[in-house]
């Protein structure tokens, strides 16, 4: 991931909460004081070479940036977010406050967070808490911060199985099929609009989001077809890409998705949210659609080939070969992209009110400058609203082509949620 970090300026997580109440800089800075305590890797650093790349634990403050300017102005923030490295060197994590100059109520919370010790489900439950250490400061309550143990190498957490010479053969033979897998279906992906060296590409982000009763629709078909919500967003996308590459051929093509797989249940014992940490991994699913396919019996397709690969345990295989996969992508970004890419985690399990505080929205994005003809968003739930964070890498791709595919996705789910419905 620092590698991903220092040359590529992909797959940092940034966390962007829209909190109603009055949020100070002094309140902001005491709260990451709090986590930084209950929390050991937002205490650490990264040193050594890139050989020997190893996390050292220091007493370092988080750096924090307080910013006065217009509401609507928080996605040019994240934009600038997505594309700054972070100083590993110094710390893993950076926050933005945005005080909104036209309403003093609403604020904007960002952390740029190193995907090296967080997850997009850990990143969400640590904004959680630092709103909870907002609240106990503004009212006087005192705050336990009892630190936590610090996970070690997700290597460590896997089954028996997975090590010696079981686990070598298990390792290269599943990166052996990766790659004939790559070339046998050789999936078809979004035209290059520019090309670009990697030091001339920048990650952007499109925010898109369902209101209540769009979303409830669209749960409630989900469930009437017997297919998972992530299985049907998956189908969106790829519906969505194949009529913006092949609008008028009938014929199928080959497709690919990448699908974010959470890892904490998996493991004995389980990991909760709580732990920040890298708790997941991508699993890869093949299709041959056409621009008429059915949506219905595609995201059944997704859900089929989720389900066989987590029950032949890939989730596992996948992370013995994490080192292998990230190598291979530097090299190969372009030669070995997915059609499209999806992390999705589903309905956000924390409160709504702390204390003065009401977070009113929150979503996450990743840094995504590498991989550039992959339509690929960030998505979650939150009261009842779907929101959607669409990532891609310009100039590779342009935002007018990543919004025409957006406003696609979002036809597509109103579409059969309605038909659904009749």
């Amino acid at each position: 991931m620092e590698i991903f970090n220092r040359y590529a300026n992909t797959w940092n997580i940034v966390t962007i909460s829209r909190v109603k109440g009055i949020l100070s800089e002094e309140i902001v800075r005491q709260a990451l004081l709090c986590v930084q305590q209950h929390h050991p890797y937002l205490n650490a650093r990264i040193i050594g070479s890139l050989e020997n790349l190893q996390f050292e634990f220091t007493k370092s403050q988080i750096p924090l940036r307080i910013i006065n300017t217009n509401t609507e102005d928080w996605q040019n923030i994240v934009d600038e977010e997505l594309n700054e490295k972070i100083n590993s060197n110094i710390s893993l994590i950076r926050t933005v406050l945005i005080n909104c100059s036209s309403n003093s109520q609403i604020n904007y919370l960002i952390t740029t967070t190193h995907h090296a010790i967080s997850d997009a489900l850990s990143c969400i439950q640590l904004h959680s808490e630092l709103l909870t250490c907002c609240q106990h400061i503004v009212s006087g309550e005192p705050i336990s911060s009892i630190p936590i143990v610090a996970l070690p190498p997700i290597e460590k957490l896997l089954p028996k199985w997975t090590y010696g010479v079981r686990g070598n053969l298990t390792k290269n033979l599943y990166f052996i099929k990766l790659l004939l897998q790559e070339f046998w279906y050789q999936p078809q992906i979004l035209k290059i609009e520019a090309n670009a060296v990697l030091e001339k590409r920048c990650s952007r982000m499109l925010h898109h989001q369902l209101p209540p009763k769009t979303t409830q629709r669209f749960i409630n078909s989900c469930k009437q077809n017997k297919v998972t919500v992530h299985g049907a967003l998956c189908a969106g996308l790829l519906l969505a890409v194949v009529r913006e590459i092949a609008p008028n051929q009938t014929s199928k093509i080959n497709v690919s998705c990448e699908s974010a797989v959470d890892l904490r249940r998996r493991l004995q014992p389980e990991i909760t949210n709580e732990h920040l940490g890298i708790m997941a991994c991508i699993l890869k699913t093949w299709h041959k659609i056409a621009i008429n396919s059915s949506f219905w019996d595609l995201a059944r397709d997704v859900k089929q080939q989720l389900e066989i690969g987590i029950r032949h345990q890939n989730p596992f295989k996948v992370v013995l070969n994490a080192k292998l996969i990230s190598k291979y992508l530097l090299k190969h970004a372009q030669n070995v992209a997915s059609t499209v890419n999806i992390t999705n985690i589903g309905k956000v399990n924390i409160p709504k009110i702390y204390g003065c505080f009401e977070l009113e929205e929150i979503s996450f994005v990743s840094s995504y400058a590498l991989f550039t003809g992959t339509f690929a968003v960030c998505t979650s739930s939150f009261q009842d609203k779907l929101l959607f964070n669409f990532m891609f890498s310009e100039p590779s791709l342009s935002k007018e082509t990543i919004e025409r595919l957006a406003n696609s996705v979002i036809s597509i789910i109103n579409q059969v949620s309605i038909e659904a419905g009749d």
